[in-house]
């Protein structure tokens, strides 16, 4: 059955394409330049690309990114495909609101392609005020929305650094828990433009902390006077780009890890039977990236894979895991207002039993099922599908002003109501007891609406219905840094 839909939908999906493509050529030829009454030809020949509106960023940066190359030869039927793959590629640097392809200055079969673009705003200093639990969810219900549980401070990103895409960021959180970390990102480290470099430091210290989970309920112990954990630690990412939409990350890392005498009384598992935890890292991942809008895709397809060895050998490591994770994601647009997706996202790591802080199964971050935000679900291994069926209803456009370059912009901001379907299972093999949702097939059902900006912000409220009929309202945020 699942074939048979899929066909049908390539089918009217490329029905309309052609459509389009014919409607979208005549209008390319109609607009580039009307002042001439020459017949085009079937067949052009690019002279040069031009490049407006980069205040900032370099033009080299822009051209690594493009599929075509001034002396190339394009058959005018394929023009609105690769214009809509180049502005794709472009969106996805993170680096401008808008993007725009035109033909111009046609003589005999050559022309000129200027790309217009619109740079964002590349530093961000914020005040911040952070929840400290794993979601906004947790925090206002299990927690009533306890202030002392905020993280207040700073945050400063400074994006496309020198105009070569790269970027430096800053953190600095007090309060329920302290926070600093730095990191620097060069996609470039080399002439061809191929390899890619990324460090990152960090450091913490908790007051409170998890300490067990009670029948999928976190376990909180606090102490006013102590620091109840205190971490540090740092990487090295390694990027391997040989085109556009694929690349290979390899990361070595160290980290070290604390906690005082109060927790390791109350879980001794928490480390393993010991009071500290260090380790040298290796993570190896490849991501074939075909997205349209990597913050909110509606078209493509998204796959990563990664294995990652926590300790390696007995230097500096005191803790042996290795886990394997799988994201794969398919976006396909009905029509022009209508959109489905699905997306896997699994984990199988060993050896079964693990120390508490390293284990996570579902309820962290992206890895959890709709309608169970409240609950964490230990497990050395888990699977989650997600599908929905998406509609663009509107889209704003905010005017922003731009104090450090003073220039007037907008921000785009578009909204999709959705409905959603959910499944997930967690495989714990420890036969604990208290880990009631473990080992059981979770589902649910909802009702949605997302807000996406221009900024890579995405803003989602979800009313979710799951398998023990508890259902309530959700709100996730994704996107900042």
């Amino acid at each position: 059955m699942y074939s048979f839909f899929e066909t049908k939908i390539n089918q009217t999906t490329t029905g309309i394409i052609l459509i389009l493509l014919c409607l979208f050529s005549k209008k390319i030829i109609a607009q580039t330049d009307s002042s001439s009454t020459l017949k085009r030809p079937v067949s052009i020949y690019l002279r040069n690309i031009i490049i407006e509106g980069n205040n900032r960023t370099k033009d080299f940066i822009i051209l690594r990114h493009l599929t075509i190359a001034p002396g190339d030869s394009l058959s005018l039927s394929d023009i609105p495909g690769l214009f809509e793959e180049n502005k794709s590629n472009l969106v996805n640097l993170q680096l401008f609101i808008d993007v725009q392809f035109n033909l111009k200055n046609w003589e005999g079969k050559q022309t000129d392609i200027y790309i217009t673009v619109k740079e964002r705003w590349y530093s961000l200093p914020m005040i911040s005020f952070d929840i400290y639990d794993r979601n906004f969810n947790s925090w206002w219900v299990t927690h009533n929305a306890d202030l002392r549980r905020v993280q207040y401070g700073g945050r400063f990103l400074q994006q496309n650094v020198r105009g070569r895409d790269e970027d430096l960021y800053v953190i600095l959180l007090n309060g329920f828990a302290q926070r600093i970390e730095a990191g620097y990102n060069m996609p470039y480290i080399n002439i061809g433009m191929s390899l890619g470099l990324r460090a990152r430091i960090y450091a913490n210290r908790n007051r409170t902390l998890q300490y067990y989970n009670l029948e999928n309920k976190e376990q909180f112990y606090w102490d006013d006077n102590k620091y109840l954990r205190t971490s540090y630690g740092g990487s090295l990412d390694f990027t391997i780009r040989p085109g556009i939409r694929f690349r290979q990350v390899l990361s070595v890392s160290y980290n070290y890890a604390s906690i005082n005498d109060s927790i390791y009384r109350l879980n001794p598992f928490y480390f393993d039977s010991a009071k500290t935890q260090q380790y040298i890292g290796l993570r190896y991942t490849v991501i074939n990236d075909n997205r349209d809008w990597a913050a909110y895709p509606l078209k493509g397809s998204y796959t990563e894979a990664t294995i990652n060895k926590t300790g390696v050998g007995k230097l500096l490591s005191t803790t042996d895991l290795t886990a394997l994770y799988l994201i794969y994601a398919r976006y396909i647009p009905l029509s022009a207002k209508w959109f489905s997706s699905v997306m896997l996202r699994s984990k199988i790591s060993f050896p079964i039993y693990q120390p508490y802080y390293n284990q996570r199964g579902l309820g962290y971050k992206s890895d959890y099922v709709s309608g169970y935000e409240y609950y964490i679900i230990d497990a050395q291994s888990y699977a989650l599908v997600r599908a929905n069926l998406r509609y663009k209803l509107y889209r704003l456009r905010i005017p922003v002003m731009n104090p450090f370059m003073k220039t007037n912009n907008y921000m785009p901001v578009y909204f999709y109501p959705k409905l959603m379907l959910e499944s997930g299972y967690a495989l714990d093999q420890t036969s604990r007891t208290d880990n009631l949702l473990s080992n059981t097939l979770l589902r649910s059902i909802g009702l949605g609406v997302d807000i996406a900006t221009g900024y890579d912000f995405v803003f989602r409220v979800e009313y979710s219905l799951n398998h023990r009929l508890e259902k309530g309202l959700y709100l996730h945020f994704s996107g900042l840094f």
